[in-house]
């Protein structure tokens, strides 16, 4: 697993990249806890969309 992180990094940049019209996301895990957000979201923005999807 040691390249995974840089993986998903490549692949969220290059999702956005090629998707304009989204202005971030929040990756959950399997809890609805958020593990990773997009930099212009805050920590508590991707907690409020989280608690909406779950």
């Amino acid at each position: 697993m040691s390249g995974s992180q840089n993986e998903v990094d490549e692949v969220l940049r290059s999702w956005l990249a090629n998707n304009p019209s989204v202005v971030g996301y929040v990756v959950v895990n399997s809890d609805g806890i958020p593990i990773r957000h997009h930099d212009k979201l805050s920590r508590e923005r991707s907690l409020h969309y989280a608690a909406q999807l779950t």
